[in-house]
């Protein structure tokens, strides 16, 4: 990532008005359009359901995966909301008073911020809006740009046509665009492959070794080193292919490196061991905990099969009969659910398994770390 001048800087000079205006109408009418611009922001998040995948240098990649995309492990992610477009200039000037940017104008993602300038528009933000944003995590992130849960396994965001969905060394033209002019994901996001780079919330590491589901996986070891993802303008392919990772500096400004939101508060979150959960008797129970400070509900797809029931934070499920049944969780405030199946089996185990045992208190859930 080449740290590049502006090319053009354009100076516009203010004439003072002959006939003066009321400050407290010009200050007014700038609290709105922050207001409207902010509101703007917070609408335009997608909403991503919360499932397993695949994450690393998975075979849609081709031969182009670097070592530090590898081991491909299974990832499992509890639901959450991720910005439909990068962070504009519009709205870190509406948040923080100034626009670093030296280039672009209102549509066009912020740049020239670093990982710790980001911290800050966030603590900002969050304090004008009372809600709970941050940087996303680099599964997050992975996910998002896959497609989540209706991915349709595409190299880039949401197409194998670099050209159909970003902007890059072939056609960015030596500086960013406008968010959303390219064809959107799977889930409706634009621009996850090439425009900007987006710094993520964790810091560096390297992949596991592991059969297991890994749950909200996220790194917060002091490193300076924070990640990047999704390649700019001027990137080469390879680097806006959904699994490369990048890392820099937190104290880093680059005219290509930007920002995209997650929120996760509000929403019901399930986070299980693997997929499923599997019963062996009738009459037995189970409890999950449920991450957050909302109000739930309960309700099963089969209550001749299971039934579940929600008290405070855990979810106690009871199987009645054999078969299969699915329970849904639904945060009352936002309507926003989860959903887990549940397996009652004569024999015990899990579908395609012989050697699975039930699952019983637990695990618990929990918010991933800020």
């Amino acid at each position: 990532m080449n740290n590049r001048k502006a090319l053009i800087a354009l100076a516009a000079i203010a004439l003072p008005l002959l006939t003066g205006c009321s400050s407290s109408d010009d200050n007014e009418e700038t609290s709105v359009n922050k207001t409207e611009v902010i509101n703007k922001l917070v609408q335009n998040m997608v909403y991503v359901e919360g499932g397993s995948f695949t994450m690393g240098a998975t075979k849609e990649q081709g031969n182009q995966p670097w070592a530090r995309e590898k081991p491909t492990h299974k990832v499992k992610l509890s639901p959450y909301y991720i910005g439909k477009y990068t962070v504009t200039q519009e709205e870190w000037k509406a948040v923080m008073g100034s626009n670093p940017s030296q280039y672009g104008g209102d549509t066009y993602p912020v740049v020239y911020v670093s990982w710790n300038d980001c911290q800050t528009f966030i603590n900002k933000l969050n304090a004008a809006t009372g809600q709970k944003f941050r940087l996303p995590t680099e599964a997050e992130w992975e996910f998002a740009a896959r497609g989540g849960n209706s991915s349709k396994g595409y190299r880039y965001a949401g197409s194998n046509n670099l050209g159909n969905v970003g902007w890059y060394d072939d056609n960015g033209e030596k500086w960013s665009h406008p968010v959303g002019q390219k064809q959107a994901n799977e889930l409706g996001i634009y621009d996850m492959s090439g425009n900007v780079w987006e710094w993520c919330n964790n810091s560096r590491y390297e992949y596991p070794e592991t059969d297991e589901y890994l749950l909200n996986p996220t790194s917060t070891a002091s490193d300076t080193a924070k990640a990047l993802r999704g390649g700019g303008y001027e990137s080469e392919g390879t680097y806006c292919r959904v699994s490369f990772r990048h890392w820099d500096n937190l104290t880093k400004l680059y005219d290509n490196v930007g920002l995209r939101l997650v929120r996760t508060d509000g929403i019901a979150y399930l986070l299980l061991s693997r997929d499923d959960i599997i019963f062996e008797e009738l009459g037995a129970t189970g409890n999950v905990k449920i991450a957050g400070s909302g109000s739930y509900s309960a309700s099963s797809s089969d209550e001749s099969i299971a039934k579940a029931q929600i008290s405070g934070s855990t979810m106690t499920v009871t199987t009645v009969g054999y078969g299969t049944a699915q329970i849904t969780v639904t945060d009352k405030g936002t309507g926003q659910t989860a959903k887990v199946d549940i397996y009652v089996n004569q024999s015990g185990g899990s579908p395609g398994s012989d050697d699975e045992s039930p699952i019983s208190d637990g695990p618990a859930g929990g918010e991933v770390a800020d």
